[in-house]
C-alpha cells in the first residue's frame, strides 16, 4: 500500500506547488501592473482588464488606437479608466497609457510605455509637456494639446493617443462627447460673397465671416485663440451651404449668377 500512497503524494505535493506557484506569479503580475496604473491615475486601489470577447477598441484608424483597456477601482468601486493606447508621432508606434477619472472627468496622468521616436528629437520634450495632462478636463468643447516647441510631430502623436483614448472612454462610459461647434444660422452676404455663419460655443455665440473657401474672415467679436479660429474654419468646411452664389457677371445689359452646390 505504502508503494502506491508515496507516487500518489509526491503528484499532489507537486500539483499543489505548481498552483501555489502559478497563483504567486499571477499576484507578481497584478501587483506590478497596479504599480504602473498608479501612475496614471494614483486613486487606484485595484483594477479589473477589459476582455470581453464583443469589447470594441476604439481607433482613428490603424495606427492610432486603444489596445487595452482597464476599469479603475476604489473601494471596489469603479472611478475612471486606464487605456493603453499606440499612435502615430513623428513614427509609428508611440505607446503611451493613459487615466480618465469620471467624476470629476479629468486626465489622471499620462506615462509613455514605449516609442520608436528619434531620440534627440524626442528628447525636446520638456517635463512641462507632459504636466499639462494632468488634472486636465476632458468635458470640454474644445480639447486642446500644447504643442511641444522643436517636438510638433510627437505632440500630434500624443494629441492623436488622447482623442482616441477619449472616443474609448465616451464609449465605455456611456457618455457623450460635447460637440465641439454648433451652427446656429448661415447666409451668404450677397455683396461680398462671403458666407456667414452664427457659431455657438462653450456657451457664447458668435457671427463669424468667411470667403468661400473658408478661410476667417472677420467675427463680431475678438477671438484671441487661433485654434478657435480654425476650429470654425474646419466646421463650416464640413458643414458647408448648399446653393451658393460663386460669382455675378455683367456684361452689357446681362448679368450672369453663377450658382455652385456645395
Amino acid at each position: 500500500m505504502k508503494k502506491y500512497l508515496v507516487p500518489i503524494i509526491s503528484s499532489l505535493v507537486l500539483i499543489v506547488l505548481f498552483v501555489v506557484g502559478l497563483l504567486f506569479n499571477n499576484g507578481i503580475k497584478y501587483q506590478n501592473q497596479l504599480r504602473l496604473i498608479k501612475e496614471v491615475f494614483p486613486e487606484a486601489e485595484s483594477f479589473e482588464l477589459i476582455s470581453d470577447p464583443g469589447y470594441e477598441f476604439q481607433q482613428l484608424d490603424d495606427e492610432n488606437r486603444v489596445y487595452e483597456a482597464y476599469k479603475v477601482l476604489k473601494a471596489k468601486k469603479e472611478i475612471g479608466y486606464v487605456y493603453y493606447v499606440t499612435a502615430k508621432g513623428r513614427n509609428a508606434d508611440l505607446k503611451v497609457a493613459v487615466g480618465f477619472n469620471s467624476s470629476p472627468k479629468k486626465i489622471t496622468g499620462l506615462k509613455v510605455l514605449e516609442h520608436n521616436e528619434t531620440p534627440s528629437y524626442f528628447a525636446k520634450i520638456q517635463p512641462s509637456f507632459f504636466n499639462q495632462f494632468v488634472g486636465k478636463a476632458f468635458d470640454v468643447n474644445l480639447f486642446k494639446v500644447n504643442k511641444a516647441n522643436g517636438a510638433t510631430d510627437s505632440s500630434h502623436g500624443f494629441e492623436r493617443a488622447i482623442t482616441v483614448a477619449r472616443l474609448q472612454y465616451a464609449h465605455d462610459a456611456k457618455w457623450e462627447i460635447p460637440a465641439p461647434v454648433e451652427v446656429v444660422s448661415s447666409k451668404q452676404d450677397l455683396d461680398t460673397l462671403n458666407l456667414i455663419y452664427e457659431f455657438k460655443f462653450a456657451d457664447e455665440t458668435y457671427l463669424v465671416t468667411l470667403d468661400q473657401e473658408y478661410s476667417f474672415v472677420s467675427s463680431d467679436k475678438e477671438i484671441e485663440d487661433d485654434a478657435v479660429v480654425e476650429l470654425f474654419e474646419s466646421f463650416a468646411a464640413s458643414n458647408p451651404m448648399t446653393d451658393i452664389i460663386k460669382s455675378v457677371e455683367t456684361t452689357g445689359s446681362q448679368t450672369i449668377i453663377v450658382i455652385t452646390a456645395k
